[in-house]
Parts: structure tokens; sequence; C-alpha cells
């Protein structure tokens, strides 16, 4: 399992760094592509990269009931704003079928909630996800957040985004324009910059 951490900007919050190395990346596209993980560019997964992309794959995504209600509408919106640049369908809140389980838990904790990976309290790690069986993507329930940008808060969409990011395969940027810049200010947006989409382009080949 992978774990990203989104903070705020000092002294308000971060955005943590991934917990892996620089093969994160590749070892979500073997996944992706149900590739066999090495972590490496091997001649399977360079071969799969070559080939022409041009068949979207659905994910489903369930928002949890402790999510509150007035920050729904805008976590899916972050999911849908990633789909012009990865050969992905996010599905909401639908029963994948099967029995399947569903690609993406979205929830909202409070300190220690189970995963390994507890919460701090207001103004450090905003937000979590991680990559293994089955993603989750957890916020700090104890931040304030709203929608857009609002002085002493932060934006759940941005945030939202950040973290989408990091179960897509990307790492933090060093690029401060980015989304996924590792830094995020209270009362600030961030929408998915050049560098953010150049980033999913050498990941997936899509365009």
């Amino acid at each position: 399992m992978h774990t990203h951490y989104y903070k705020p900007v000092k002294p308000f919050g971060h955005l943590a760094e991934s917990r892996e190395g620089d093969n994160v990346a590749l070892l979500t596209y073997q996944d992706f592509y149900r590739l066999n993980k090495t972590g490496f560019l091997d001649t399977e997964t360079l071969s799969r990269h070559c080939k022409p992309k041009r068949t979207k794959k659905e994910l489903y995504v369930v928002i949890q009931e402790n999510v509150p209600p007035e920050l729904v509408n805008n976590i899916s919106q972050a999911f849908s704003d990633w789909e012009p640049f990865v050969p992905l369908v996010f599905i909401k809140n639908s029963d994948p079928g099967g029995g399947a389980q569903p690609d993406v838990r979205v929830g909202f904790f409070k300190r220690d909630h189970g995963d390994g990976f507890p919460f701090d309290g207001p103004g450090n790690v905003l937000a979590h996800a991680s990559n293994g069986q089955g993603d989750i993507m957890h916020f700090d329930a104890e931040e304030n957040w709203r929608v857009g940008a609002v002085a002493g808060a932060f934006d759940v969409g941005s945030v939202a985004m950040h973290e989408i990011g990091h179960l897509l395969g990307l790492a933090h940027s060093p690029d401060k324009t980015a989304l996924m810049y590792a830094y995020i200010g209270a009362g600030e947006i961030k929408p998915i910059a050049d560098d953010d989409k150049d980033g999913m382009r050498d990941l997936y080949y899509w365009s």
C-alpha cells in the first residue's frame, strides 16, 4: 500500500510526501493495466505503454455517508475534472455489480480511524490517499472545509483533485503552480495545471 498525504502551506497545512520511491507511478500504471507489478519499466510495461490507448476504463467511486452533504458535489466533480486527461470514466455512488467492490472509497474521519494512518487534528495533514486492495481517499474531518476560496478554510475540491492525482499515480511536483505541489494555503484554489496534465500523459499515453 502506498500512502500519500496533503498538507497546508505552513503554518496552515500540508500534503505529505509519498512514503515510497519513484516507482509508485509505475506500480499504479502496472496495476491499472493488470501487468506484473514490478515497479520497473520492464519489457511488458514498455510494450503496453507504446500501444495506442483510446478505450476508457470505468472505475467505481463510493462517497461515504460521513462526507458532509454540502461537499459531496464538489468531491464528485473533482473526479470528473480529471477525466479529460486519463483513460478513465469515474462512476460515482453506483454498484459495480457482480459482487465486486468499488475501486475507490471516499470518507471523512478523525484521528485514528483504522487504516494505520491517523489524522492529527486541525492544521497539519489535510487528507491522504492510498493505493492498494481498494483505494481510499480520506479527509481530516477536523479541518475547516469549504467550497471555493474562503478565508481560513480549505477548498475541498482542490484537495480532492490532488489526492485523486496520487491515486492515479502522480507524485508531488516541485512546480508551485501545479495541483500536485505538496502544499496548499487556506483560502486557496488550485486547478489542474499544465505540469499535472503532462504527468498524466507520461503515465497513460493519453491526450
